[in-house]
């Protein structure tokens, strides 16, 4: 081989490895391009952490009830700690209150506390009269229609007691409100004859002690 091919070989050798070189240099670009968006490069975007929004006024917890706004008023309660059940008294007028506080006013309230004790001792006698207990004595169905016929009677002497009141008619009052503690004692008696236990006990004892606060203010009016 002369001179001359000796460097024509050598050029072509050259331009073969600059040719390789530059498809090397395309191949790891192109791999490189590739590898860039693979799935593990492709994290999500993270985003700030989300706030719950603060409640607004219509959401916020209501308020409690200030213990003072349900306080019965010192003169009533002076009144109640003249009965024999003055924690009743309080209790069973509470639903009553009207702003005054004189004798006369807080004996309306008590009766009409009384009525109410009558009421709910009728509605359970009618619903144990409507919904019959097989495991129920005879003797029992039968006291619940006298206990029914007694409330009824203590309701109609209620009645006649607060009319009494305007006009100061206190022998009137007073008999009607002990017809309804005999009423409701009569009740009991029933169940107590026939060895019997009485369903209606709760209900008659406190009508008979809300009849004795009754009594116990209207001697404030004499």
């Amino acid at each position: 081989m002369g001179f001359l091919d000796s460097h024509r070989v050598r050029d072509r050798i050259s331009v073969n490895k600059s040719t390789d070189c530059t498809y090397s240099g395309e191949a790891v670009l192109s791999v490189y391009s590739l590898s860039s968006f693979s799935k593990d490069d492709q994290a999500p975007v993270s985003l700030p952490p989300t706030t719950s929004p603060a409640p607004s006024e219509s959401e916020a917890p209501e308020a409690s009830p200030s213990p003072a706004s349900s306080t019965i008023d010192p003169a009533i309660k002076k009144i109640c700690d003249r009965t024999g059940y003055s924690e009743l008294c309080q209790s069973s007028i509470r639903p009553y209150l009207t702003g005054k506080t004189d004798p006369v006013s807080v004996l309306e309230m008590a009766i009409k506390a009384c009525n109410s004790s009558v009421q709910a001792a009728m509605a359970e006698v009618n619903r144990m009269m409507s919904e019959p207990n097989k495991d129920a004595s005879k003797t029992t169905a039968s006291q619940l229609e006298s206990c029914k016929e007694n409330y009824i009677d203590a309701i109609d002497s209620l009645e006649k007691a607060t009319k009494a009141i305007p006009t100061r008619d206190m022998n009137t009052f007073n008999t009607m409100i002990s017809a309804v503690i005999t009423d409701c004692d009569t009740c009991e008696q029933g169940f107590i004859e026939f060895e019997e236990e009485s369903p209606l006990k709760q209900y008659d004892e406190t009508a008979e002690k809300i009849g004795s606060i009754c009594l116990s203010i209207s001697k404030l009016l004499e």
